[in-house]
């Protein structure tokens, strides 16, 4: 979630949370007997339970040869407890867990609102590291796991649980040489009246099997926020092409406001087989197919029930053709936890600014049948957290990356046919002028559900820039780069503008392989003013050479491989 906008939901939140009404409080602390070892003693926060499982899994086998007890911290910033790390072992993670059996919350959770989870704490010293991705049991090495009850398919209470999660950050060390850990994820509840927090799990993964002497974990009273300003529920979508489209969320929501509900209107099981469309329709709907766009603008949020989805709806007389629905993010946050969003037949995801928030390793956004996700112009986009979250991209659908913009992956980026009755197919993209496509360390791409697992990612690179060099060599195999050929007269790959200019040329060269490249500028006398060389790489390059100071006529010549042309340049006075 941005951070301005989370740190007014969470001050205002915090009146709510001091009265523990989701989550019960750290304190007091109780001596008691260990309840894996009947011949100790422990000190334990009453409400909750400290404990290490053998498999990593919060409700795995646990360790009963671990009795670890907490105390209170020195006096400080409101850390709850203090855990003296000596007592565990660092092989296997830390769980604090709440007893929500023995101190229930004060109040259920209402249907179809907005939520916040949030914890924070403290390890010393600053160099005791954590492990902060997805890739442990649970799909969660640190961080919360909260566990919501829901009726199951039957309607029996209470008999389904939904695990949302948030994963923990860690900021760098201090000069007291501490650092901070910090989680916090946004979910909404679904429709169903009977909604009960089960579980609230705080978990600890430490990457060293071996951790400093006097080793030490703090950790203050995590909580629940409701929103405090009241989401605006999204059933469906209209807009006047004339007037209203792209339209402002607002105008559908109710008003102007800050968090905004993609909500399941159906009235069967929310599940993967059965979907909730929220319909886009033009006000009169007509009888060929419109393009309407929802936009989500600073300061607002848009989360979506699982298993709701965004679609065109039906035009006019047809029932098969759509309108085209596309959703723009324009410096709001879009916040995923156990949520799969697709886009179907065309539709798409336009992001211009703000964040996409994603907490749980499934997250995902799907897209199929010619639909894309697109990065505008100067935007950068960084999906996924720490490996959490899935890109998934079908059969005829792309990436659309213009010009100057940046996609970073940092989650799973997953290419398959989506589609049993389609061939075998590949991914197409482009990487124009400035563009950027990176891969984090905590990426991972693959093809493990295409057919015969034999789709590749081909970028087109027409002037951009891939990074694929955190990928594992597997997944770098996956992607192939597509230059575009040379033109057989050597003259014709090179491109000069604009012409004249004032402060700034460009100088466009397509490259057969890499080479230097040097670039002259003489004046109308055939004088040398200044020259240049550059190292050209395979595929088209882009440069912006150091053009004269003075202006006036002069004559730009270019040279490589044995090869000249000579262009005409005016600059602008």
């Amino acid at each position: 979630m941005q951070k301005n906008l989370l740190a007014l939901f969470l001050a205002l939140g915090a009146v709510v949370a001091a009265y523990g009404q989701y989550v019960p409080a750290l304190l007091p602390l109780e001596t008691i007997p260990c309840p894996f070892d009947p011949g100790q003693t422990v000190t334990q926060p009453a409400a909750w339970r400290i404990y290490q499982t053998l498999d990593g899994h919060w409700d795995g086998p646990v360790d009963s040869s671990r009795c670890i007890s907490a105390m209170l911290p020195p006096p400080g910033p409101g850390f709850g407890i203090e855990i003296n790390l000596e007592q565990i072992n660092p092989a296997e993670p830390v769980f604090i867990r709440a007893r929500l059996d023995a101190f229930p919350p004060a109040a259920g959770f209402e249907k179809s609102q907005l939520f916040n989870a949030f914890s924070n704490g403290q390890i010393s010293p600053g160099d005791v590291p954590l492990l902060t991705t997805t890739n442990c049991p649970d799909d969660l090495c640190s961080g919360v796991l909260i566990g919501i009850a829901i009726p199951d398919e039957n309607g029996q209470p209470g008999a389904a649980l939904r695990i949302q999660t948030a994963l923990a950050e860690v900021f760098p060390p201090v000069p007291s040489s501490f650092k901070t850990i910090s989680a916090s994820a946004c979910f909404p509840t679904e429709r169903f009246e009977d909604q009960i927090l089960q579980e609230f799990i705080l978990k600890y993964t430490f990457a060293d099997t071996v951790l400093p002497a006097g080793a030490r974990l703090r950790v203050s009273t995590p909580y629940i926020d409701p929103d405090p300003f009241g989401s605006q529920g999204i059933g469906y979508i209209t807009a006047v092409p004339a007037a209203s489209n792209p339209v402002p969320i607002e105008d559908i929501g109710g008003g102007w406001g800050f968090f905004y509900l993609g909500m399941y209107t159906d009235t069967t099981y929310p599940g993967p087989q059965n979907p909730s469309y929220i319909e886009a329709f033009p006000v009169p709907n007509t009888t060929f197919p419109q393009d309407i766009t929802l936009t989500v603008g600073d300061w607002q949020v848009l989360e979506i029930q699982p298993f709701a989805q965004f679609r065109g709806g039906l035009v006019v007389g047809s029932t098969t053709e759509r309108h085209q629905f596309t959703l723009l993010n324009d410096g709001g946050d879009l916040c995923l936890n156990f949520l799969d969003l697709i886009f179907d037949n065309g539709d798409a995801l336009y992001y211009a600014g703000g964040h996409i928030s994603i907490h749980n390793a499934f997250s995902c956004m799907q897209f199929k049948n010619g639909s894309e996700i697109r990065v505008k112009e100067g935007a950068t986009l960084h999906y996924g957290q720490n490996g959490a979250g899935m890109l998934v991209i079908c059969a005829n659908s792309t990436i659309a990356l213009e010009r100057n913009a940046t996609l970073v992956v940092d989650a799973i980026l997953q290419i398959s046919e989506c589609d049993e009755d389609l061939p075998p197919h590949d991914i197409f993209m482009d990487l124009p002028p400035g563009a950027r496509l990176v891969f984090t360390e905590n990426a991972w791409l693959t093809n493990r559900f295409s057919k015969q697992q034999q789709m590749r990612l081909n970028v087109r690179m027409l002037g951009g820039t891939l990074d694929d060099a955190a990928l594992p060599a597997d997944a770098r195999a996956l992607i192939r780069r597509v230059y575009p050929e040379p033109a057989p007269v050597w003259a014709d790959n090179v491109q000069v503008s604009p012409n004249p200019f004032l402060e700034n040329l460009s100088v466009q060269y397509l490259a057969g392989g890499e080479e230097p490249v040097r670039l002259r500028w003489l004046n109308v006398q055939g004088r040398l003013v200044q020259e240049e060389t550059f190292l050209a790489g395979k595929g088209l390059n882009i440069w912006t050479p150091q053009a004269p100071p003075a202006g006036g006529l002069y004559f730009l010549e270019i040279s490589a491989g044995g090869e000249r042309v000579v262009r005409k340049v005016v600059r602008g006075e």
